[in-house]
């Protein structure tokens, strides 16, 4: 994976999300998917993920998310392939 791909890929997530638009930025995602370091959880699968989003959306609960510190740490293994090496920033609604 380029690093321009996935620095396209983060800003079409940030724009679908900062948009509250559920389908598209689902659309960014792998049904195969399990997320890992989520607080309170082992992992979480694509369907916990976008029931979560969905709730978020609805209900107005992000103001906005960015991401920033972009590092390839593994491109042959897909499992790893991205690093953030600066937190999700996330603005929550007041």
């Amino acid at each position: 994976m380029s690093i321009e791909i996935a620095k396209q890929w983060l800003a079409d997530a940030v724009a679908t999300v900062n948009a509250k638009d559920h389908h598209a930025n689902m659309d960014l995602i792998s049904q195969r998917v399990n997320l890992l370091g989520v607080p309170g959880h082992e992992t979480i699968s694509y369907e916990q993920w976008s029931s979560q989003c969905k709730h978020e959306f609805e209900n107005n609960i992000l103001k906005s998310v960015r991401y920033e510190g972009l590092k390839i740490i593994a491109e042959k293994n897909p499992a790893s392939c991205l690093k953030l090496t600066k937190p999700l920033r996330l603005a929550m609604a007041k």
